[in-house]
């Protein structure tokens, strides 16, 4: 049976992954939890490169602790491991598990909020999303600005989800800007009042996911 030690490297993100399979390395895609996870919110966008190709667990082993404690792969935040590979799975530990709870806060800096992702990676996914838009089509992304347009474009099983969400929660207080004070009425009807003048016999529809406006048909 071959055994491979692998190195899988997303091509947006640029996290890295190292991992053992006796599956096809190039189709498999790894088990890890966080790597699992960055699959599923960034695409299964990556390179694979085989480190190792043997019928020896014993060197899988003494390879992939080589590699790991090489590139420092549990501490550093470029990779998703949580553990040393040791070609065995087996439980994280509760280092792995520490480290787990580190990676999944969102990769945070000791500066409180503060992202380590690189200007360079941010760059890329942000390019990568608005590709994916760009390219969805002109019905769907029409349809899908829609939905979260207005609660008026909520459907009826949606509106029942978000009731059963809501049940038995504590509500909170609405902040003071939100409230209808006398002074915020009389602004909103002052905005009103000019947006109906600019707008006056004209209608709005979205277009390619745009609000446009547009003469009233007779």
């Amino acid at each position: 049976m071959t055994i491979y030690l692998y190195l899988k490297t997303h091509n947006i993100t640029g996290l890295r992954y190292l991992g053992k399979t006796i599956k096809d390395p190039e189709k498999y895609k790894g088990s890890g939890i966080v790597w699992s996870r960055h699959l599923k919110k960034h695409g299964n966008d990556v390179t694979t490169q085989i480190l190792l190709e043997t019928d020896d667990p014993a060197k899988i082993k003494e390879w992939g602790i080589y590699y790991s404690t090489l590139w420092n792969i549990v501490d550093s935040t470029d990779w998703a491991n949580l553990k040393a590979e040791e070609g065995d799975g087996g439980d994280m530990g509760p280092a792995g598990r520490k480290k787990h709870s580190e990676k999944m806060t969102g990769r945070v800096s000791p500066i409180k909020g503060r992202s380590t992702q690189s200007d360079e990676s941010k760059k890329k996914i942000s390019l990568a999303t608005k590709t994916r838009m760009n390219n969805m089509d002109c019905g769907k992304k029409e349809e899908m600005y829609k939905k979260i347009a207005s609660p008026k474009n909520w459907t009826a099983t949606r509106i029942e989800n978000m009731k059963a969400g809501m049940k038995g929660k504590k509500k909170t207080k609405t902040a003071s800007w939100i409230k209808n004070t006398p002074t915020r009425i009389a602004r909103i009807k002052e905005v009103g009042a000019i947006a109906g003048k600019n707008h006056k016999g004209k209608t709005w529809k979205l277009v390619d996911g745009k609000r446009v406006w547009m003469e009233k048909e007779i």
